[in-house]
Parts: C-alpha cells; sequence; structure tokens
C-alpha cells in the first residue's frame, strides 16, 4: 500500500439530531431543542480541535440528568434527553452507558432517524461493523433528500460504497469534488466484482489500532479515488508527527497480516494529520425539532 496525499474535502459526519418526522410543524423551541443545539455547537467545537472537551460535557450531561428527574416530561422529550445523552457517553467513549441511554429512544423516535443516530455513534467509537449493520437497517424508501445527502457521508465512513453511489444518484445536489470520488470508488468496487463488505472489514481492522491509539473519538475521513489509482482512505487523527507515522505504519501491517486479495491492489488505508483548516460540513445534520 502507498500513501498518497491529496488534497480533497473532508466528509466530516456531524452528529444526527433527531428526527420526528415530516408531519411536525414548526413552533418556539422546545427545551429538548435547546439541549441538542448546545450539544451540536459542542461537537462543532470539537470538530474544529479535534479535542474532547470533558468539562462541557460533564455540564450539559448534568443539566440533561437533572431535567430526566422531572417525572411530567413526555415520552417524546424523555426519549430525546436520552439522545442527547448517548451521544455525550459516545463522545467520552463511554459506549456500555451511550448504548444505555440509546436503547431508552427505542419505540418512541422514528426508526429511520434511529437507525442513522445508531450507525454514527458506533461509527465514532469506531465499532464499523455494527455501525454498518444499524445503517443497512434504514428504509430508503421512506428517505428525504437531506437524510439520503447525510447517507452518502455516513455510508461511506463505513465503506459501503454501493449504497452511498445509490444515496448520491437520489440527492439534490450534484457534481461536487467529493462526489466525484464516490463514483469513482463505486466503479472500482464494481469493476473487481467485489462484495463492498470487504471494504468494511478492512476499515474495521484499521479501527482497532487506531482508536487503541487515539483518545478522541473518530470524527471526519477522507477519500480520494480514481480508476488508475484505486481507492484511498484516511482517518482524519489529532497527534504529532513522529505519533501519526508510526500509527500508519502499524495500521499497514495490521491490513497486511489480516487481508489478502484482489481489493487489496486498489484500496490503501491510512492516517491523516487533522487540519483545522480543512474543517467542512458538506454533507451536514439530519435536522428535525420538536
Amino acid at each position: 500500500m502507498t500513501s498518497v496525499d491529496r488534497d480533497t474535502n473532508k466528509h466530516y459526519l456531524i452528529q444526527v439530531n433527531q428526527c420526528l418526522g415530516k408531519a411536525m410543524q414548526p413552533r418556539p423551541k422546545s427545551i429538548a431543542n435547546e439541549i441538542a443545539d448546545q450539544r451540536s455547537l459542542l461537537w462543532q467545537n470539537m470538530t474544529q480541535t479535534h479535542h474532547v472537551d470533558e468539562v462541557a460535557i460533564k455540564r450539559l450531561q448534568n443539566r440533561i440528568s437533572a431535567l430526566l428527574k422531572n417525572e411530567d416530561i413526555d415520552s417524546i422529550t424523555r426519549a430525546m434527553f436520552n439522545h442527547e445523552l448517548s451521544y455525550l457517553y459516545t463522545y467520552q467513549g463511554k459506549m456500555d452507558d451511550a448504548m444505555r441511554h440509546f436503547d431508552r429512544t427505542q419505540g418512541v423516535l422514528p426508526e429511520n432517524a434511529m437507525h442513522l443516530s445508531k450507525g454514527h455513534l458506533l461509527w465514532m467509537s469506531g465499532d464499523l461493523l455494527r455501525s454498518r449493520e444499524a445503517l443497512e437497517a434504514i428504509d430508503l424508501g421512506q428517505g428525504d433528500d437531506q437524510l439520503f445527502r447525510t447517507l452518502v457521508g455516513c455510508c461511506t465512513s463505513v465503506g459501503m460504497i454501493s449504497q452511498a453511489g445509490e444515496c448520491l444518484k437520489r440527492t439534490s445536489i450534484k457534481g461536487r469534488l467529493e462526489d466525484h470520488f464516490i463514483e469513482a470508488s463505486v466503479k472500482i468496487i464494481t469493476d473487481l466484482g467485489v462484495d463492498d463488505w470487504e471494504v468494511t472489514a478492512r476499515l474495521q481492522t484499521a479501527s482497532n489500532i487506531i482508536r487503541k491509539a487515539t483518545s478522541h473519538p473518530f470524527m471526519a475521513y477522507d477519500i480520494f479515488a480514481d480508476g488508475d489509482e484505486g481507492i484511498f482512505f484516511q482517518f482524519i487523527v489529532d497527534g504529532s508527527a513522529q505519533e501519526l507515522v508510526a500509527l500508519d505504519h502499524k495500521v499497514v501491517e495490521a491490513l497486511v497480516d489480516n487481508h489478502s486479495g484482489e481489493l487489496d491492489s486498489m484500496l490503501s488505508i491510512g492516517i491523516k494529520p487533522f487540519e483545522p483548516s480543512e474543517f467542512d460540513v458538506s454533507y451536514g445534520p439530519y435536522h428535525a425539532s420538536v
């Protein structure tokens, strides 16, 4: 595998805000929306530094926990509070707590939105295989343009190249550089005749190495694809040049030790240093409110 330095756009996976469907009408901001906005701002600040703000996270966790003590709040608001807590715990890497709160949203918030959120939570934690399972459960027949645009980035992040290409076809925004790379990736996978699950398996191997060595959740990735050069996927990681070079070598070694197939001639996976100036929010979140 070779390292390719490309000036490509980044797919920053912004939090998937709770979705309550098109039936919800605009109304004054609720306490749940206020909490979601605070968590969204916290996340945006984190993506611009790649540092976890433990103090801000703890303060918001405490506020939500206090609100949850009110037995009179309705079931949707309670579910949304738990949804926000699941994200905050994921930022801290406390996935048992994150999934415990996420499970409390089941049967209350719409299924597509919850599959999307679960997929994002698991991706941030480095569990790409389970993230893929959650994203595969989404009913595209019930999707809208915002969902499809969000899924382009989410699916690509876990190696669901074919699904990302399908969602891209359904979006209203066309012609961006990142779209070209995704389309090129789809063609490469198709021409090779391999299932894109093999991409996910290799990304998971890389993730296992990276997450052990980093203190922040996954926040971004970079993808470049060309019919001649192949697909080059990079996890965006914060750290010193020396640390990241060593980590990149470990990723390559793990991939060589664990995978061998036709795909490996056309897929490279590596590390790219986080640079604040490269912050980008091309696909954005799946918004809704109560």
